[in-house]
Order: C-alpha cells, then sequence, then structure tokens
C-alpha cells in the first residue's frame, strides 16, 4: 500500500494544481499540504480534510478510497467507526443501532424500580 504522502503528491501533480490553490481550496494552510506531501506529518486529522481533498483533485472513488485507507492506515478504528457512520448499509445499520441505544437508555431511565432494565434486543 502507498502511503499518504506519495498519493497526495502524485494525485496534485496529475491535476496540476499547486499547494497554495489546494490549500486555499480546501481551507488548510500551505504548509499543513507541504507537510502532508513531504511525510512530516503522516495523515491529516480529519477525515473530512481528505475528503475535501479527493473532491478537490477529481479523483475517482477506487481513488479517493485509497487515499482514506493511505491517511488512516495507522488508525484503522477511527476510519472504520467514520466510515460506518456515513456509509452503505453497514452504515444504516450503526446508525439504527446507535438510535436503538439511545430508546434502550431512555426506557431505562424511565423505570422505577431500581436495577431494573427494559429488554433491549
Amino acid at each position: 500500500m502507498r502511503s499518504f504522502s506519495e498519493l497526495l503528491t502524485e494525485y496534485t501533480r496529475r491535476a496540476g494544481i499547486s499547494d497554495s490553490e489546494l490549500a486555499r481550496s480546501i481551507g488548510v494552510r500551505r504548509q499543513t499540504i507541504f507537510r502532508w506531501k513531504e511525510g512530516v506529518v503522516s495523515r491529516p486529522r480529519h477525515r473530512d480534510d481528505v475528503l475535501a481533498l479527493a473532491k478537490r483533485l477529481r479523483l475517482t472513488p477506487e481513488e479517493r478510497d485509497e487515499l482514506l485507507l493511505a491517511a488512516h492506515a495507522d488508525a484503522p478504528g477511527q476510519l472504520a467507526v467514520a466510515d460506518a457512520r456515513t456509509s452503505g448499509v453497514f452504515g444504516q445499520q450503526f446508525r439504527e443501532g446507535s438510535h436503538r441505544v439511545k430508546e434502550c437508555a431512555s426506557s431505562q431511565a424511565g423505570n422505577s424500580l431500581p436495577g431494573a432494565r427494559a429488554p433491549c434486543n
């Protein structure tokens, strides 16, 4: 798997866009883009920054996914949680599951008997 910095450098070169222009368009400093490309900072802190890069660089869905994976290779749990909340059938199940947990907590809070729990299956 290629690193985030390698991918970003390749995609930026291919798009013919300067670091300054890319930084302005996604709302970060030019030095941030430079640090990502040089590998000084291994990955962006926020998934939204990677998505903004992908959009600005006009990446295909496959290229965007590769960039996301490279950006979060050292934090796979973070990527999985972010993806689960936002994408596909699993994301829908995750969101519904989160809602279900809130329902269970609400129903448990309304119980008058100490320690009594509503079934949350």
